[in-house]
């Protein structure tokens, strides 16, 4: 059972590489990148608060 764990727990540490895009907004071209499943509650979360960001 603590194998079990000990393997689970290295496997959510690994550094993951996360997909890129290039897009263009209003003429300038951007790099962006995927957001995990954390940033991407995080963004829900303030859109439905209304908070405002930069």
């Amino acid at each position: 059972m603590n194998n079990k764990l000990q393997k689970y727990l290295a496997k959510a540490n690994e550094q993951t590489t996360r997909k890129e895009v290039t897009v263009t907004i209003d003429g300038e071209e951007w790099k962006v990148r995927q957001l995990n499943l954390t940033e991407l509650r995080d963004c829900e979360r303030m859109a439905d608060k209304g908070d405002k960001t930069d």
